[in-house]
């Protein structure tokens, strides 16, 4: 975690410096204030010892004037990359609107460490930080919902450039809506440029990042996501004989798949989707479950073209019965006489 400081100390003159006078006198004071700073370099606390974290900058020399109040100010800002952290500095020292927000007109003249512009109007634009994105992730085809990915999105104002991801829905439908409170669960969303992209997480692709915005005057946009690049195989698990399993799971494997979830599914006629492939030839294995719980497969393979869907059905390994017949026990031809 990064930390910004940049000069709010506040010193008024309440009492003489000389103690046989009883009217308030012009003092001159030093002033240091304890900093953190990046965990790389030197430290130096005001006391000249050393310490993790801390170092010192102050003014000298400071004239307080007779019953009155200077004032310096300070911002802190806590980032998660060092770019953050600059491009935060660049903006405070400006005095954007959100450092003069709540001064009142007697501080603003109080403030000896920066330029306050006339009636504390900033000369930056303000941020609008309640932003909402939706969208739909769909598959290599650019029509077929993608139901098995998570969408990451991250702004492009460098200062609330955290990415922040979310699960699609059953219809691949995603949403980030901004939400702030006090209980560290806030989501910032800036009204500006952002980019998105999806990963699939069963095969671990990612769809090429798209960049959205928002139009003028609005606080939410619509952004879609398409796997481009990936192809679809989609067809039926068959028992050997050509009847559908009812229910059952297909994997997947080959050049370029990380097989990170538990694969796809088939349904309670068989039929299965396999999305987010590359376009290569492709391993498909499908396994079902028999009465006794025996785990039956069966594979097949299939070249995957980019933007296209291929047929491909599935049979499982062929499956036979063994029948036993049990012959009534024979009486002994030998008799015993005593």
């Amino acid at each position: 975690m990064r930390t910004t400081l940049i000069s709010g100390l506040c010193l008024t003159n309440r009492r003489p410096i000389n103690p046989d006078r009883s009217s308030p006198e012009t003092r001159q004071l030093d002033l240091c204030l304890p900093v953190q700073r990046d965990a790389a370099g030197c430290r130096q606390l005001h006391a000249g010892h050393r310490d993790a974290g801390l170092l010192t900058y102050g003014w000298n020399n400071i004239t307080v004037p007779p019953n009155g109040t200077v004032a310096f100010m300070h911002f802190s800002s806590q980032e998660s990359s060092q770019a953050a952290a600059q491009a935060a500095t660049r903006r405070l020292v400006q005095l954007p609107p959100e450092a003069l927000a709540g001064l009142s007109s007697d501080e603003i003249a109080e403030i000896q460490n920066f330029a306050v512009p006339a009636g504390a109007v900033s000369g930056l634009p303000a941020f609008v930080l309640n932003g909402n994105v939706s969208g739909q992730v769909l598959a290599g085809d650019g029509t077929t919902p993608e139901t098995r990915a998570s969408v990451t999105l991250t702004s492009n104002n460098l200062i609330y450039s955290l990415p922040h991801s979310v699960l699609v829905d059953t219809a691949g439908h995603f949403s980030f809506a901004a939400t702030l409170n006090t209980f560290g669960s806030s989501l910032i969303i800036p009204v500006g440029p952002f980019n998105l992209y999806a990963t699939h997480f069963v095969t671990g692709i990612k769809a090429p990042t798209v960049t959205g915005t928002f139009s003028s005057g609005q606080l939410s946009t619509t952004q879609n996501v398409v796997f481009t690049g990936t192809g679809l195989v989609s067809g039926t698990v068959r028992f050997y004989d050509g009847t559908p399993v009812n229910f059952g799971g297909v994997a997947a494997s080959g050049t370029g798949i990380q097989n990170l979830g538990s694969g796809y599914g088939a349904g309670p006629n068989g039929v299965y989707l396999a999305t987010g492939l590359p376009p290569v030839n492709v391993t498909l294995t499908a396994t079902t479950s028999l009465i006794d719980n025996t785990q039956l497969s069966g594979s097949a393979n299939v070249n995957v073209v980019a933007g296209q869907a291929a047929p491909l059905d599935i049979f499982l390994a062929p499956t036979g019965e063994i029948t036993a017949l049990s012959a009534p026990r024979m009486e002994s031809p030998f008799q015993t006489f005593e």
